[in-house]
C-alpha cells in the first residue's frame, strides 16, 4: 500500500497570452491548452473537463491597467481550468 497516493482529480490553470504579443504569435486558448496537455499527461492524468476560470473584478482592473500602461503590447486573457482525472493503470478509460 502506498503511503502517499496520487490524488484522483487535479486542477490545472492554463493562462493564454493576449495583446500585441498574442496577436502576432497567433495565440489562442486552444494553443494554451495544447501547451498544457503534455505536462498533465506526464503526471499521469487525462482531461475530464475544461472550464473558464471565475471572473475576478480586481484582477480585471489590474489587467486593464496593465493593458493601458503597456499600450496593448502585453495583456492577460481569461484563464481556463483543466480538471484532470487519474489515468487507470492499464491505460484504458477506467471502466
Amino acid at each position: 500500500m502506498q503511503s502517499n497516493p496520487k490524488p484522483v482529480n487535479i486542477q490545472h490553470r492554463v493562462e493564454s497570452r493576449a495583446g500585441w504579443i498574442a496577436w502576432f504569435s497567433g495565440e489562442s486558448q486552444g494553443r494554451a491548452l495544447e501547451r498544457a496537455l503534455p505536462e498533465l499527461n506526464a503526471l499521469g492524468y487525462k482531461v475530464a473537463f475544461v472550464i473558464p476560470d471565475r471572473w475576478n473584478p480586481f484582477r480585471f482592473l489590474l489587467n486593464s491597467l496593465l493593458f493601458i500602461v503597456t499600450l496593448g503590447f502585453y495583456a492577460k486573457s481569461q484563464n481556463l481550468l483543466i480538471i484532470g482525472e487519474l489515468m487507470s493503470e492499464d491505460g484504458g478509460d477506467g471502466q
